[in-house]
């Protein structure tokens, strides 16, 4: 009963608060709303009366692209809705035939879209980004001082930036990095505040954390969702197809050169500055503190999360042969191989 009782409480713990605006904000939101029906088909006629020389079928795309941009800043209707209206709107208004409206759908480029999302989804709902997050971070050496824990962070964040959307990782990273710095500032004792002001080494964390999210976005096709929209721009114009595995060779060294100067400078910007008359770390006996300090915080952090889940071991499992079947035709390729079945 007892244990019930404290899951029940971790999950509402862990429970995302409701958004609460003011009564004038709902009010804006609501004439916003009202405005995109009266302002999108203004928009279409404006755009359609005013954009000749487009040519029939270009300037009636014109006009759609005009109507749902208004409707999208409005929000008038769903977002998806409104992209799925556009694709309508050309077929009804006879810009293009359905078939071929609808065949950027089947683009293999939106399958990995979806499923790269599908697997970030798994991961944050079962929570396996943050247990491979705390598991590095746990590392002995990693937290042996805080400049090891800031290159630390770095590293975990841009590896997992790699696989997950920039933000998605940044708002899971975030809880760790301030839980870390909580750590740290006790272990100060000076009771100033987190602040850039009072301790610049909290700016360097922070910083660390966004920065190397946006990183780590380039290392993979499936990192950051214009890598996959510029695969397919280059395919369709010149025919050129990037593999996965060529584009981690190009882009993972660049990223590890980033990552590498991201670090000096936040080191070098944002030190770990004495505090009451002694530096953080300046002997064996406060560096033995801190990390035992950044330990505990970790350790605590993960028993929260219990045990080794069946949805976390099946996450991963699914992880580890996706990772393996985008970079197989690669290998196939540096083999000789390309014409294997598994490339096409």
């Amino acid at each position: 009963m007892q244990t019930t009782m404290q899951r029940t409480d971790d999950s509402k713990a862990d429970a995302q608060p409701a958004e609460t605006i003011s009564a004038l904000e709902a009010a804006f939101e609501r004439r916003r709303r009202a405005a995109g029906v009266v302002l999108a088909p203004l928009a279409f006629a404006a755009v359609y009366l005013t954009g000749g020389g487009l040519g029939p079928q270009g300037q009636m795309m014109a006009s759609i692209l005009a109507a749902v941009v208004v409707l999208w800043i409005c929000e008038t209707l769903p977002l998806p809705v409104t992209a799925l209206l556009g694709a309508v709107l050309c077929i009804a208004l006879g810009v293009a035939p359905a078939r071929q409206v609808f065949s950027y759908f089947a683009d293999p480029i939106v399958f990995l879209f979806i499923g790269s999302f599908m697997l970030a989804r798994a991961m944050a709902v079962h929570g396996l980004d943050r247990r491979i997050a705390l598991s590095f971070l746990s590392i002995r050496s990693v937290s042996a001082s805080p400049a090891r824990m800031l290159a630390g962070l770095g590293f975990v964040t841009a590896v997992l930036s790699m696989w997950v959307s920039n933000t998605a990782t940044t708002a899971m990273m975030l809880p760790i990095a301030l839980g870390i710095l909580g750590a740290l500032n006790r272990t100060r004792g000076d009771g100033s505040a987190l602040g850039a002001r009072p301790w610049p080494f909290a700016t360097g964390m922070m910083l660390m954390v966004s920065y190397a999210a946006c990183i780590g976005g380039i290392g993979t096709p499936v990192g950051s969702p214009p890598n996959l929209i510029g695969i397919g721009m280059i395919r369709n114009a010149v025919g050129v197809d990037i593999g996965f595995l060529t584009w981690m060779a190009v882009a993972v060294p660049m990223l590890v050169a980033m990552a590498a100067v991201l670090f000096l400078l936040l080191h070098r910007l944002h030190p770990e500055t004495p505090a009451s008359g002694r530096a953080a770390g300046g002997s064996a006996s406060s560096a033995g503190s801190l990390g035992t300090d950044m330990r505990e915080h970790v350790a605590r952090e993960q028993s929260r999360l219990g045990p080794w889940t069946r949805g976390q071991t099946n996450t991963l499992i699914a992880f580890g042969f996706a990772v393996a079947l985008w970079m197989l035709p690669g290998l196939f390729s540096l083999l000789g191989l390309e014409d294997a079945p598994v490339s096409d």
